[in-house]
């Protein structure tokens, strides 16, 4: 009697292969064995088929170390944009007037408390008008470090600070491999957006400051007001999408992601 081969040795497409040549009639024992190890590598194939799946699904549930790890970058570049303040705007600049309410509310009180108001909004319009070339180079400083943080740091680790911190990692959504810089530049291009548009509108405002009439009075009154405030909307809608397209993808990727073609992964 010839021995049964140790199916337990071939490749799957050599059992198939054996399988679609052998005759079953002729060799029943053979054929069983080849049909029991078939059914058992399938079984297998599907129970890790759907391990890998649990596992994928387990390295895309991120939403609240994304979340915090964004929390974690705000608090610290809120820090070094305040550093970078103090060190480039002027004293005056950043000094609170010294306004008191009265210690009782008469018409009286209340007119004088206005008439401080307004003399203290005027010192500070004065303030802007003289060093308008400075606090402007201040705005594009800040724009600038926010943007080149989030950027290089995608770009050169696929993590922030924060990100680290939360252990996830940005990737390319088809290689899982490291961003090149056009995906880094594009996954911000929504922030690249707000800042420029922003930060533009803030400098021709202070360029175009008239210490004459209160500060209120010329936003109000500019004609670029009602724009401005449509382009807001605008933006906040983008900037919420961020985080809101996530709850209804597999792979929870953000807007950003979409745009750049990256998700974000656990890097633990």
């Amino acid at each position: 009697m010839i021995p049964i081969p140790n199916y337990a040795n071939y490749s799957f497409d050599e059992l198939l292969d054996a399988k679609n040549n052998i005759d079953g009639e002729e060799y029943p024992e053979r054929f069983r064995a080849l049909e029991q190890e078939i059914e058992a590598r399938l079984e297998n194939k599907e129970q890790n088929a759907e391990l890998i799946e649990e596992l994928d699904g387990e390295k895309f549930k991120n939403f609240f170390r994304r979340f915090f790890a964004l929390t974690l970058d705000i608090i610290l570049l809120s820090f070094v944009l305040w550093a970078v303040g103090a060190v480039m705007l002027p004293d005056a600049l950043s000094s609170q007037p010294d306004i008191n309410p009265p210690a009782e509310l008469t018409q009286e009180s209340f007119i004088e408390l206005q008439q401080k108001i307004e003399a203290a909004t005027q010192a500070q319009q004065k303030l802007i008008s003289e060093h308008w070339v400075i606090i402007c180079v201040h705005y594009f400083a800040n724009a600038f470090i926010f943007l080149f943080y989030f950027i290089l740091m995608h770009y050169k680790f696929g993590q922030t600070l924060g990100k680290m911190a939360l252990n996830v990692i940005v990737v390319d959504n088809e290689t899982e491999n490291k961003l090149t810089m056009a995906q880094s530049i594009r996954r911000s291009s929504i922030d690249i957006f707000t800042g420029f548009y922003f930060v533009t509108t803030s400098v021709i405002e202070i360029i175009n400051i008239d210490t004459r009439e209160p500060i209120n009075a010329i936003i109000m009154e500019s004609p670029m007001f009602q724009f401005n405030i449509m382009i807001s909307f605008l933006l906040l809608g983008l900037h919420t999408a961020q985080y809101i397209v996530p709850l209804f993808n597999k792979k929870r990727r953000g807007l950003h992601d979409y745009i750049a073609g990256t998700l974000v992964v656990r890097a633990d």
